[in-house]
C-alpha cells in the first residue's frame, strides 16, 4: 500500500537536501506507522490464513523496520528520482487482499498522523538483510516482529490506543469479538494436515508397535515431541481421580477425533497396557527415550480359570 500526504499540490513527504529525500513530516509519519504496526495488524491482516503469508524468508515482510532498497523491511521508501518529487512516498507492505480497505486505510493513516502529532523520531534505516540476522541481532537493533498468528494480533489490537481513536470503541469491540470467535472456531478444528501427519503415528502406538513409534517420533522433529510431552506429563494429577477424569483430560488436550477413535478404546480396554496408569507410564517412557518392559497381554479366554 503506497502512501503520501500533500499540502495543496506539494508532496509533503519530499525533503530537498535530505539524505533520504524525506521531509521531517514524512519521517514522523513513517515513525508513527512503525510504532503502531503490530497493533493495527489485526485490521490489515484479519484472517487466520493471513498469517500463513507473514512468515520469515518470503516476499511479505514480518519485521517492523524501514529501508529504501531492503525488501525484508515492513516499510519501503522507493528510490528518489530527480525531478519526480511528487512521487515521494512510502510503501506499507503487510496488508493483504482480505483486509477491509476502509478500516485498513483509516488505521494506517491514523498511525502515521499520530506519529506526526507526537513528533516521533524515525529509527535508523535497516540496511542489512534482516532475514539473515539472528534474533539477538534484531533485538539489539530494536527490530520487532509482526504478530505470528491471529490470536497474537487480537491481543495486541485489544490494547491499541490508535485503533480506538481512529475507528471508535464500538468498531474495535465488534472487530475483537468477531475475530475471537473466528480464532476459537479455528483452534478447535482438526485439519487434514493433523490427520495425515499424526494419525499414522498414533495408530502405530495403539497397535503396540512401539519401536516404530519411537523411531517415527524422533523423525517427526520437535513439534510432535513438544506437544506430546506437554499433554501427557500434565496428566499425572488426574490419575488419582480415576480413569474417567484422565480420559476427559485426553479429549480436552488433543481436541480431535483421534483420541476417541484410537487411544480411548485402548485405554478403556486396559487389556494390552495393563490399565490406565501403566498406559500413561508407557507413553512417558517412549517420549523420554527410556527402555520399555515387554507388554503384558491378556491371557486367552481358554486359559482363564
Amino acid at each position: 500500500t503506497h502512501q503520501s500526504l500533500f499540502t495543496g499540490d506539494r508532496n509533503a513527504f519530499f525533503g530537498e537536501g535530505d539524505e533520504y529525500h524525506l521531509s521531517t513530516l514524512g519521517k514522523h509519519y513513517i515513525a508513527g506507522v512503525l510504532s503502531a504496526a503490530r497493533e493495527i495488524t489485526l485490521v490489515t491482516n484479519q484472517w487466520v490464513n493471513s498469517y500463513k503469508r507473514l512468515v520469515p524468508g518470503y516476499e511479505a515482510p514480518v519485521y517492523v523496520c524501514w529501508a529504501r532498497r531492503n525488501r525484508s523491511a515492513l516499510v519501503r521508501v522507493p528510490q528518489y528520482k530527480p525531478g519526480n518529487e511528487q512521487a515521494t512516498r512510502i510503501e506499507y507492505r503487510s496488508p493483504d487482499p482480505a483486509c477491509n480497505p476502509y478500516l485498513a486505510f483509516a488505521s494506517m493513516l491514523g498511525a502515521g498522523l499520530a506519529g506526526i502529532e507526537q513528533e516521533l523520531e524515525l529509527p535508523p534505516e535497516a540496511s542489512n538483510n534482516i532475514y539473515e540476522m539472528t534474533e539477538e541481532e534484531r533485538r539489539a537493533a530494536g527490530i520487532r516482529s509482526l504478530p505470528a498468528d491471529l490470536h497474537e494480533a487480537i491481543e495486541l489490537a485489544s490494547g491499541s490506543k490508535v485503533l480506538r481513536e481512529v475507528l471508535g470503541d464500538h468498531v474495535v469491540e465488534f472487530l475483537l469479538r468477531n475475530k475471537r470467535e473466528e480464532w476459537d472456531a479455528y483452534k478447535s478444528y482438526v485439519t487434514p494436515y493433523e490427520i495425515e501427519r499424526y494419525l499414522p503415528i498414533l495408530e502405530r502406538w495403539a497397535t503396540g508397535r512401539l519401536p516404530i513409534w519411537a523411531r517415527d517420533l524422533a523423525d517427526t522433529g520437535d513439534l510432535v515431541q513438544e506437544t506430546l510431552i506437554r499433554s501427557f506429563k500434565t496428566m499425572d494429577r488426574f490419575e488419582a481421580r480415576g480413569e474417567g477424569a484422565l480420559l476427559a483430560y485426553l479429549r480436552q488436550a488433543l481436541r480431535n477425533r483421534i483420541i476417541d477413535e484410537v487411544i480411548v478404546p485402548q485405554l478403556r480396554a486396559g487389556d494390552y497396557y495393563g490399565g490406565i496408569s501403566a498406559g500413561v507410564d508407557r507413553m512417558l517412557r517412549v517420549i523420554e527415550g527410556e527402555p520399555l518392559p515387554e507388554p503384558k497381554r491378556s491371557r486367552p479366554a481358554d486359559q482363564v480359570p
